[in-house]
């Protein structure tokens, strides 16, 4: 990376060099370096585990949807690269896979109300067989995403107030 400007979010939100904002965002290099590398480590990890590529990216779609932000949901939807994976972020159907469902769940549950009994969630992940290292790869999908949302709405919202 070059540039902070060339960071997935500030791309998406069309905020370049020009931008009002460029001198703040230049001032913080290093914070638009690390969320890039967390936006690959969580989406493209070199050993994805138990979540491919593409049911990261639909999962991250389903976040973004859960919150109503349509811009960055575009965006990993586009990253869903397998026609199956897409039931992972449909609102109103579920997979047939009992692992993936409960996963969905598991997603669902902590993009609406994370700290909505965590114990509970990590057994019903592990009743199905998933280990320590799955169940982190899982929340690290979700984390992220988290993270990013609410950096795109800090950003939206400095970018219209100038």
């Amino acid at each position: 990376m070059n540039s902070p400007f060339d960071t997935t979010l500030l791309k998406l939100l069309d905020i370049d060099e020009s931008s009002p904002l460029a001198s703040a965002i230049s001032g913080r290099t290093n914070l638009f370096e690390l969320t890039e590398a967390s936006y690959m480590a969580a989406i493209f990890p070199d050993d994805p585990g138990i979540l491919s590529h593409s049911q990261r990216a639909a999962l991250a779609t389903r976040i973004c949807l859960i919150n109503d932000e349509s811009l960055l949901a575009d965006h990993y939807k586009d990253l869903v690269s397998e026609p199956e994976d897409s039931v992972l972020y449909a609102q109103n159907s579920t997979s047939e896979d009992n692992v993936m469902a409960t996963i969905v769940d598991h997603v669902d549950t902590n993009s609406r109300n994370p700290k909505h009994h965590p114990e509970d969630q990590i057994q019903k992940l592990k009743a199905i067989g998933l280990t320590d290292t799955q169940i982190v790869s899982i929340f690290a999908v979700i984390a992220f995403v988290s993270y990013q949302l609410r950096v795109l709405k800090g950003l939206r919202a400095m970018k219209e107030a100038l």
